[in-house]
């Protein structure tokens, strides 16, 4: 019994070495021939094929691509094949253990002869498996991997082995009389992608079991497949190297399943093709104008409390607003208040407010400013310069709310009883969770407040502040840099809470 491996490759000679570093490792070692199709690389890989002794080379000219490249190797290892033989199909971006060859040929013998496919894995991910085998509805036109079927349980412990609907051409075992009985590749009709699913479907129309074995594992690195992100839509439609080629798949489907299925194969993927795409524009379109709507209405809000808003201002949930009717209440250009956790990082305590509560008192947000579920209230003035950033739950206020005297702090009507004092956060400021910012503070620009700092007194600009109380503890500037406006750390007033 002999396993013959056939591996198309073009270029990364550097996998090329790998791969057959673990095929010279396996157990199976001796009853292995190894046949590496080079379909035209141009990175040594010629050179360095010649030289493996071990090694059966077949050139391309570069146009064979996966389902060429697979029936040239079927071509040379087929007339020698015996009845007892097999063949393996891999990539050469893969490698795998010691007793890779022989799991997937005892796995084969247990279930009848089967084709048997591996799994894949990720090195360095949590759990390591990314892909089992294809789930195949011929119906829709719809595939998928059978590990999203699995809880998340079953995924870092999952069966020895599974049943798939088709087997890809990384790492999967034929008993070789397959092909002789069924045929090989169909490289003038799926030249590359699809092809390796067609081989596996043919022969489980013939009654051949498809297996994923769990033990066999191929590794992987982190991108493998084509990447189509960067080609135009033409390309990705219609190009060789898309995966999404639309003739590839109606050629596909009219190779597959049923032979009503077969035939209808045309019609129902053009049916399902214009549903998908005039259903995928018509939601698209539904979205947009949904959250337009959403924001409209919501800055509409903003305007009939009478707050001054600035163009593009983003609304990411409904902020809480009070506003004293003779106060005013600015938002610049393309400020952006986040009142919903699902639209930043640290989960919010509720809502940005913003709450003018005495006559002319003032709140102004500067341009290009981003606040997360900061409460701000003013009873004389508040303004925040452009481009300031705040962490979740920020807190600024510019009065104590309640007068000092014990006499007076539960019922005091008497304004003038209560301390107030302006507040000042120039531009560029980064203020970090849950900080806390008191009356009469000024915050130079280009600032950082750490997080949880309790603030008070005046700041310079660059200045880091953190603490309770918070005080300067170094300047975001180095050496080379100027200060603007700045002063000496010590020379800021000192926190009086």
């Amino acid at each position: 019994m002999r396993v013959n491996v056939i591996i198309p490759v073009f270029n990364r000679l550097e996998d090329t070495r790998k791969v057959l570093e673990a095929l010279r490792r396996q157990t199976f070692v001796d009853a292995l021939t190894i046949v590496v199709v080079n379909d035209g690389s141009t990175d040594g890989t010629a050179e360095y094929l010649q030289s493996q002794g071990d090694v059966v080379e077949i050139r391309g000219d570069g146009n064979l691509w996966w389902g060429g490249a697979i029936a040239e190797g079927l071509k040379h290892v087929l007339p020698s094949c015996q009845a007892e033989d097999y063949i393996l199909l891999l990539n050469n971006d893969t490698w795998f253990d010691e007793n890779y060859v022989d799991t997937l040929v005892q796995t084969s013998k247990a279930n009848g002869e089967a084709a048997v496919g591996s799994v894949i894995h990720e090195e360095e991910k949590d759990p390591p498996i990314v892909s089992i085998g294809p789930r195949i509805n011929i119906n829709r036109f719809a595939i998928w991997d059978l590990l999203s079927e699995l809880s998340k349980a079953q995924q870092r412990s999952p069966d020895s082995q599974y049943r798939v609907d088709a087997l890809s051409g990384r790492g999967t075992l034929y008993p070789a009389l397959l092909f002789r009985k069924y045929g090989g590749a169909r490289p003038r009709l799926l030249p590359h992608y699809m092809a390796d699913y067609e081989i596996a479907m043919r022969f489980a129309r013939a009654g051949v079991p498809l297996i994923v074995s769990t033990k066999a594992i191929i590794y992987s690195p982190p991108v493998y497949g084509n990447d189509v992100s960067r080609l135009s839509w033409k390309k990705r439609l219609f190009g060789r190297r898309s995966p999404h080629n639309v003739f590839q798949r109606l050629i596909f489907y009219s190779l597959v399943g049923s032979p009503v299925q077969r035939l209808t194969a045309p019609f129902r993927m053009a049916y399902f093709f214009c549903a998908r795409v005039l259903l995928g524009s018509m939601t698209s379109r539904f979205k947009k104008f949904a959250f337009s709507f959403v924001r409209a209405r919501r800055l509409g809000e903003l305007r009939r409390h009478g707050v001054s808003v600035g163009r593009d201002v983003v609304l990411y949930g409904a902020p809480l607003l009070q506003r004293h009717p003779d106060s005013e209440i600015h938002l610049d250009d393309r400020v952006v208040l986040c009142s919903d956790s699902r639209f930043t990082a640290l989960a919010l305590n509720h809502p940005v407010k913003i709450a003018t509560i005495r006559a002319g008192s003032k709140i102004s947000i500067g341009a290009d400013s981003g606040i997360s579920g900061a409460t701000i209230v003013s009873a004389v003035r508040i303004s925040i310069g452009a481009e300031v950033l705040m962490g979740a739950n920020v807190t600024i206020f510019d009065t104590d709310f309640h007068p000092i005297r014990p006499e007076g702090r539960r019922h005091s009507d008497v304004e003038a009883d209560i301390k107030t004092a302006p507040v000042h956060i120039g531009d560029n400021v980064f203020i970090g969770t849950n900080a806390l910012i008191l009356r009469g503070t000024e915050i130079g620009r280009d600032s950082i407040v750490a997080a949880g700092a309790v603030v008070r007194g005046n700041f310079p600009a660059g200045a880091i502040i953190a603490g309770n109380p918070a005080k300067v503890v170094g300047s975001v500037y180095t050496t080379s840099q100027e200060r603007p406006g700045s002063q000496p750390d010590g020379e800021h007033e000192n926190s009086n809470i």
